[in-house]
């Protein structure tokens, strides 16, 4: 967890930075769209985007999460604005 932070400019936080290189479902990469946009970083460092228009039970985020996390852990959800 961490404080609010930037997302977008050159005041980035460090972490955003990443995220916006990562591609999307679609093969697209950039900033980060909107508040409801998913990002799910592993622990093995692999990074995964959901737009905007990926609802937080929508297949692809159930498989992310059934498959990643153990039963009954946590989710954070990150949210940008």
């Amino acid at each position: 967890m961490t404080r609010k932070v930037t997302v977008g400019g050159r005041n980035r936080h460090s972490l955003c930075a990443h995220l916006v290189e990562t591609k999307d479902a679609l093969g697209l990469a950039g900033s980060i769209t909107g508040d409801v946009e998913k990002d799910v970083v592993l622990q093995s460092g692999d990074k995964h985007r959901c737009r905007p228009e990926v609802r937080p039970d929508a297949p692809e985020t159930a498989a992310l999460k059934d498959t990643n996390l153990p039963h009954g852990a946590p989710v954070y959800l990150v949210t940008a604005r």
